[in-house]
């Protein structure tokens, strides 16, 4: 959950600090820029890249690697930041990811000084004194873990990719597309080793010029309008237009898929591409077919049949408890299918089927528009299983223009909320209860409030006896049987209910849905992201950057 950047080049500083702006949202704790003038020099500290780097006068050079963290091992500090130094200064290391083995290497280079609480400074250590290519390639080998680093070495620049993305393209390498100033990049892939060089990069290992080539789109891109507040607001209103290009996947595609959905079948994902895959699962069910949800950090733990159908979901394509997944594909007879948002990620790459998002790069770190996307592209693969795709087609275009016509009325309804709590409950039934613990996800991570997503049914038996008149329930949809009494039951007790409905239960608070939120229950996420976003405003909480989380969690 890092960000790495290396150019060489005019003004090699300035397009790498460009570049760690971009690449922030993996990581924000700290910050730091090595760069080339007959020696090593680094600037580093902890904070937003802006904060860092704030007032500063950078070096000029023409070769500089730049990092943003997401601490893991050692503390967040100046001197656990990266870039990190070999013991006389010559070597400087940008890492991704965790060493398994580090304590093995650590007994290894005992003798060596260590300034830092970071597993990184291994790196560095190991290549002391040694060819650096024939180090590194040793070096790889030996690593435990999902790792990617980035060196800086006698005037020169050499990555070796174990895992965590690295793009690259003449003279520059990044974590991530956005960071590059060319359209058209090269994945690598585990094992490979490159060295950027001004005008072109060399392999050292690895064949990702032959088989991992990309062009950017210019719908990669971010489409965030710079009017609204914060990017995650953006996004949120964005999710009209997110809908229907979710839907423009090859439709031939889609039926070929749709004809392999039988027997067993596994939905995969973390976070809210988990949560996506819980709604789905709703509507595969209601056509017959058996499917199982399976957070993806959880495989070791299960027995999965061979012969398995896996529909792995993921906004980045890259997360780091997807290994073992990917790992587990290969070593049995599982068919894998993608919906992911990047298709240069490691796991559209290594998918026998690829289903893309279609989103547009998504800039704040809370998922919006990227679950809402992936809601629509796994029940238009349910459409075509069922039979009736033109209909879901229909539908979705309808939903997406209720939604864009909701959005600002419902934006002004939550924000005159009178409402403050630091804990809540939030319920749903059926296909809605997927929805609340969506709900719940956004208000724990975007306003740091404890929220427990709960089977509406199953409030009576575990959270009854805690209503007292401080307590905050929210209902989300509607109702199969037992509704109004549940509410009734909620309120005798002290609870207040607030619900996000088409019909009033005789809720303490109604926020009114549209009449499309029961063709397309994620629709009703949207009241718990404005009131995500409204909560963080009294806060004061950096929305875009909430504490201890990253965009793509690529460490297990």
């Amino acid at each position: 959950m890092c960000g790495i950047s290396a150019y060489i080049g005019d003004d090699a500083v300035e397009h790498v600090l460009a570049a760690l702006k971009v690449l922030e949202i993996r990581g924000y704790d700290s910050a730091g820029i090595a760069s080339w003038n007959s020696g090593i020099q680094i600037v580093k500290g902890v904070g937003f890249v802006d904060q860092v780097f704030n007032d500063i006068a950078l070096p000029t050079s023409s070769m500089a690697m730049g990092h943003v963290r997401w601490a893991t091992h050692g503390k967040v500090s100046e001197v656990n930041a990266h870039p990190q130094l070999d013991c006389f200064g010559k070597i400087a290391v940008c890492h991704n990811g965790v060493i398994e083995n580090a304590e093995q290497f650590s007994s290894f280079l005992a003798n060596h000084r260590y300034r830092s609480e970071t597993d990184t400074e291994i790196i560095a250590h190991f290549l002391e004194g040694k060819d650096i290519v024939d180090g590194m390639i040793s070096l790889s080998a030996q690593l435990q873990g999902y790792n990617s680093f980035v060196i800086m070495s006698e005037s020169r620049i050499l990555a070796s990719c174990g895992g965590p993305p690295l793009l690259v393209s003449h003279g520059q390498l990044a974590s991530d597309a956005s960071a590059l100033t060319s359209s058209s990049f090269f994945a690598l892939s585990q094992g490979d080793i490159v060295e950027i060089r001004k005008e072109d990069f060399v392999l050292h290992q690895g064949t990702a010029r032959q088989t991992h080539y990309f062009q950017r789109r210019n719908s990669d891109s971010s489409q965030s309008s710079e009017s609204s507040s914060t990017m995650f607001l953006s996004e949120v209103f964005e999710q009209p237009k997110a809908m229907l290009t979710a839907l423009n996947n090859d439709l031939r595609k889609l039926s070929r898929i749709s004809q392999q959905m039988d027997g067993c079948i596994v939905l995969t994902g973390a976070g809210s591409s988990k949560v996506a895959c819980m709604w789905a699962k709703y509507q595969f069910m209601d056509i017959g077919l058996h499917v199982e949800v399976v957070p993806v950090g959880d495989w070791r733990s299960r027995s999965i049949p061979n012969n398995t159908l896996v529909i792995a979901v993921s906004q980045s394509g890259e997360t780091g408890t997807l290994i073992p997944l990917l790992e587990m594909v290969r070593a049995h007879s599982y068919q894998l299918i993608a919906i992911v948002n990047t298709p240069w990620s490691y796991l559209a790459r290594e998918a026998h089927e690829v289903l893309a998002l279609l989103c547009g790069e998504e800039r704040s770190v809370i998922a919006s528009k990227s679950f809402m996307a992936e809601c629509v592209v796994l029940g238009h693969l349910a459409s075509f299983v069922r039979g009736d795709s033109r209909d879901y087609e229909d539908n979705i275009g309808k939903a997406s223009a209720s939604l864009a016509r909701w959005l600002p009325v419902l934006q002004r309804e939550i924000n005159q909320l009178e409402i403050s709590f630091e804990r809540c409950f939030v319920c749903g039934e059926g296909e809605y209860y997927p929805i609340a613990h969506e709900g719940a996800m956004k208000l724990k991570e975007g306003a740091y409030v404890f929220a427990e997503p709960m089977v509406a049914s199953e409030f009576k038996h575990e959270a009854l006896p805690l209503m007292t008149n401080k307590e905050v329930v929210f209902w989300v949809g509607e109702t199969f049987g037992g509704g109004i009494a549940q509410v009734a039951e909620i309120r005798a007790r002290g609870g207040k209910v607030i619900g996000f409905s088409t019909e009033d239960l005789g809720f303490d608070i109604h926020v009114e849905m549209p009449e499309e939120t029961r063709v397309f229950p994620p629709l009703s996420i949207v009241p718990f992201q404005l009131l995500t976003q409204n909560l963080a405003n009294k806060k004061q909480i950096n929305i875009d950057r909430p504490r201890n989380l990253a965009k793509a969690v690529t460490v297990r």
